[in-house]
C-alpha cells in the first residue's frame, strides 16, 4: 500500500512537532526563571541571616565590654576613697586612731594601686579588641556568605550561575556608632546594685567617709565615659562635694569672694587695707561681679535675692538712697565645686572631661541611628545565567515557522538578565514583640536581632 502525503499534511506535521518543541522550551524557561529567583532568594536570605548573627555578636561584645566597666568604677572609687581618708588621717599625728588609719593606708595602697592599674589595662584591652571586631565583622560576614553560596552552586552543577550582591558593609562600617554612654550607665547600675563599691573597707583600712565609694560610682561614669550622672537624662557638670578637701576649698573660695564684695561697699571710713570705697557706686572685679547684684531700694520695690544669698545694704552719703547688694552663694558654690572637682580628678589621674578619657575603644551601635529603617541594614543579591544556546535556537526557529518566515531572530534570550532578592536585619521592637520594652539606646546590647526578606534595597521597599 502506497502512502502519499500532501503538502498541507507535511506542513501540519512539522507545525505539530515545532509546537511540541516550543512547549518544551517554555518549560525550560520557566524552570530557568524559578531557578534564578531561587538562587537570589537563597543568597539574600543567607546575607540577612548572617548579618543578624553578626549584630547579635556585636551585642554580646557590648555586654562583655560593659561588664568590665563596673569593676573599674568600683576600684577607682575605692582608691579615691583611700586617698581621701589618708588626707584626713595622716596630718593628725597627735591622734593614735588616725595614725592607725594612716599606717593601714601606707601598707595597703600599693596593693590597691596595682589592682587599679590591672583593671584599667584589662578594660582598655577588651574595649579596643572587641570594638575592632565589631567594626569589621559585617564585612567579613558578607564575603564569607557569598563565597559559601557560590561554592554551593559549583557543587550542585550550576557553575554557570553568577551571584553578586549590593551590601553596604562591603564599602563602609555599618556599626560605627558609639554606645559608650549607655554602656557605662548600665555598668554603673550593675556596680551600685552589687557589693563592689567599698569592698576595700574595712578589708584594707577603716573608712572615715561611709557612702563615699557609692557616691563616686554614681558620678564616675560622667568623668570616665561621658555618661550622664545617675544613668540617664542629660549630662551635667561633675561635682564631688562628698570629698572633704573639695568642699573645704569651695567654701573657702566663695567666702573670700564674698568678703571682697563686702570690702568694696562704701564704709564710713576706708578700711585699713584700702580695699573699700568711700561713698559712691561700688565697682567689683570680674570674678566677684558675676555673683553680685545691687539694686536701689524704694518703698515700692523690695530686693529679690538669688536663693542662698547674703544681703548687704548701704546708704549713699550724697543722695541718701539705700542700695542693697547680694552675693549669690549658691551659684558660686556650683561653679567652684565644678572647677575644684576637675582639679582633684586631674591630680589623681582621672580625666576632668570625657574628651580626655582613655578607654581603649568604644562599645558599638549601628552607624545610622534609625537602624530598623536604615538602608545600611539591608542587602540585595542578584542571580544571572546564560540561557542554553540550543533552547535559544529552537525558540527562534519556532518563531520563524509560526510567522511563516516573517519574524526576525530575537536576541532577548541571548541577553543576560539578573534576578533580585533583598533582606534586612533589625531589632524586633514591635508592639507584639517580647523585646518591645527594650529602649532604643539599649538595643545594641541585646542579642535578639533578626532578619526578614524585603522588596528592595532602600527603606521604601518594605
Amino acid at each position: 500500500m502506497t502512502m502519499s502525503l500532501t503538502f498541507s499534511q507535511l506542513f501540519m506535521g512539522a507545525l505539530t512537532i515545532g509546537l511540541g518543541t516550543f512547549r518544551g522550551t517554555e518549560s525550560y524557561l520557566s524552570f530557568y526563571y524559578e531557578t534564578q529567583v531561587g538562587h537570589a532568594n537563597h543568597a539574600a536570605s543567607r546575607l540577612g541571616a548572617d548579618h543578624a548573627r553578626a549584630a547579635n555578636s556585636n551585642a554580646n561584645n557590648n555586654v562583655i565590654s560593659s561588664s568590665i566597666m563596673g569593676p573599674r568604677f568600683a576600684v577607682e572609687a575605692d582608691n579615691i576613697t583611700m586617698d581621701v581618708n589618708a588626707a584626713i588621717a595622716c596630718p593628725q599625728w597627735f591622734n593614735p586612731h588616725m595614725q592607725k588609719i594612716c599606717a593601714e593606708y601606707m601598707a595597703n595602697k600599693p596593693r590597691a594601686l596595682a589592682k587599679l592599674v590591672w583593671v584599667r589595662a584589662k578594660q582598655e584591652f577588651l574595649w579596643g579588641t572587641l570594638g575592632k571586631l565589631s567594626s569589621t565583622i559585617d564585612k567579613v560576614t558578607s564575603i564569607a556568605s557569598l563565597d559559601q553560596v557560590r561554592s554551593g552552586l559549583g557543587g550542585s552543577g550550576d557553575g554557570n550561575v553568577s551571584i553578586r550582591a549590593e551590601d553596604p558593609s562591603m564599602t563602609k562600617d555599618i556599626w560605627a556608632g558609639d554606645s559608650t554612654p549607655t554602656s557605662c550607665s548600665l555598668a554603673q547600675k550593675d556596680a551600685l546594685g552589687s557589693e563592689m563599691p567599698g569592698h576595700a573597707f574595712p578589708l584594707l583600712m577603716e573608712n572615715l567617709l561611709q557612702g563615699l565609694p557609692q557616691a563616686l560610682v554614681a558620678t564616675l561614669p560622667q568623668a570616665i565615659c561621658g555618661a550622664p550622672s545617675g544613668g540617664g537624662g542629660s549630662s551635667s557638670p561633675l561635682k564631688l562635694p562628698q570629698i572633704p578637701s573639695i568642699a573645704k576649698d569651695t567654701a573657702k573660695q566663695c567666702g573670700e569672694l564674698e568678703e571682697r564684695m563686702h570690702m568694696r561697699l562704701p564704709h564710713p571710713s576706708p578700711p585699713p587695707d584700702g580695699e573699700g570705697a568711700d561713698g559712691g557706686q561700688p565697682s567689683f572685679s570680674a570674678d566677684v561681679a558675676k555673683y553680685v547684684k545691687c539694686v536701689v531700694r524704694t518703698p515700692e520695690k523690695t530686693q529679690r535675692g538669688f536663693g542662698r544669698q547674703t544681703d548687704y545694704s548701704y546708704q549713699d552719703s550724697k543722695s541718701g538712697q539705700i542700695t542693697s547688694c547680694t552675693f549669690d552663694r549658691e551659684k558660686c558654690d556650683n561653679d567652684k565645686l565644678e572647677s575644684n572637682t576637675a582639679s582633684y580628678l586631674h591630680n589623681i589621674g582621672l580625666p576632668a572631661s570625657f574628651s580626655e578619657s582613655k578607654l581603649g575603644g568604644t562599645t558599638r551601635a549601628p552607624t545610622d541611628s534609625d537602624w530598623n529603617h536604615a538602608d545600611s541594614m539591608r542587602a540585595c543579591a542578584y542571580s544571572s545565567a546564560e540561557v542554553n544556546g540550543t533552547i535559544t535556537n529552537i525558540s527562534n526557529a519556532v518563531r520563524t515557522v509560526m510567522s511563516f518566515g516573517q519574524s526576525s531572530e530575537s536576541n532577548t534570550l541571548r541577553e543576560r538578565h539578573e534576578y533580585q532578592a533583598c533582606a534586612k536585619w533589625y531589632f524586633p521592637d514591635g508592639g507584639e514583640s517580647e523585646f518591645a520594652s527594650v529602649t532604643h539606646d539599649q538595643q545594641p546590647f541585646v542579642a535578639a536581632w533578626k532578619y526578614a526578606m524585603v522588596a528592595g534595597r532602600n527603606k521604601g521597599g518594605l
